[in-house]
């Protein structure tokens, strides 16, 4: 398995190949920036396979670098994710999510939420690149699924007190 340097000096030997030397320091910056973000990162082509992801979105799904790879495709991951049991999903084979996902990803409106079997909640925002690829930018959502559950929690009792009092 590579490691994180291996991948940048992967990445800088092909950049030095296409770019002028001011190309691949803003092009190495850019990717630093990308393994610095606390949230999940992937960029996909228009095929929908992997371009780029950062450490992160491998975390966030427990990817090893492998299943993670450039030339993978979304669909792949979301039968890892279902295979391995990362998220939990709608039926026994994962179908309901895979569904759910693929439809999400047809029309790049919106978000798509899932929970992962660790009990965190996931919120995926894809947006369209002008190349026809997109991008993917995944966010722990825990906190706010835990304050809306007790925001509901408190209505639900408030309405339950008024109406023993009528």
């Amino acid at each position: 398995m590579e490691d994180e340097s291996d991948l940048h000096f992967k990445y800088n030997e092909l950049l030095a190949m296409t770019m002028d030397p001011n190309e691949i320091h803003y092009a190495g910056i850019l990717l630093d920036a990308l393994e610095s973000m606390e949230e999940a990162f992937v960029a996909y082509d228009a095929d929908g396979c992997l371009i780029v992801c950062n450490k992160a979105f491998r975390e966030m799904y427990n990817y090893t670098q492998e299943q993670a790879r450039p030339g993978v495709h979304f669909q792949e991951l979301g039968e890892i994710d279902a295979r391995q049991g990362n998220v939990i999903i709608g039926d026994d084979i994962g179908v309901d999510y895979l569904e759910r996902k693929k439809s999400y990803r047809e029309s790049l409106t919106g978000f798509f939420t899932v929970q992962l079997k660790d009990g965190r909640w996931i919120r995926t925002n894809d947006r369209r690149m002008a190349n026809g690829g997109f991008v993917s930018v995944q966010v722990d959502i825990t906190e706010v699924k835990k304050s809306e559950e007790e925001l509901q929690l408190a209505r639900r009792q408030a309405e339950a007190a008024s109406q023993n009092r009528v």
